[in-house]
């Protein structure tokens, strides 16, 4: 059996180490004083269960809603979510992408897009107060 007759669930896992190695490595590049390195290694690991074992959009929807309430008032919590996303992004670009079809980049570009919308609407109720907000001067 070849690398390429794994499922995707086989295949994550083979590359599960290295992936999160590579998302802390991306993700300390861009939150270097790690304010938010635990929900956003908790939203990396509930991402990879979503698409990886739980591959139907019902299924990620009540986990992206159940992980946002577990996390609703935390200050600054809305851009960790923003800043694991875009770790998560460089960190497939950088190991995902050679070893997946484009059926299944596609498929987890999706769930990711869909758990990460999901996450930050749910979690939108409570102010960023990490992230200045940008006030327009009326003239």
């Amino acid at each position: 059996m070849s690398y390429s007759d794994l499922g995707l669930s086989e295949r994550l896992s083979n590359v599960a180490t290295p992936l999160r190695e590579a998302f802390a490595s991306r993700y300390r590049a861009i939150d270097p004083r790690q304010e938010f390195a635990v929900p956003a290694a908790v939203l990396m690991a509930n991402l990879l269960h979503c698409v990886a074992v739980r591959d139907d959009s019902e299924a990620i929807v009540q986990h992206a809603r159940s992980l946002a309430a577990a996390h609703a008032g935390t200050p600054g919590i809305v851009g960790a979510y923003r800043n694991a996303a875009q770790a998560l992004d460089w960190a497939m670009r950088d190991l995902l992408l050679e070893h997946y079809t484009a059926l299944e980049r596609e498929r987890f570009a999706t769930s990711t897009a869909l758990f990460l919308e999901l996450v930050r609407r749910a979690s939108a109720a409570t102010r960023d107060s990490s992230v200045p907000q940008q006030h327009s001067e009326s003239t």
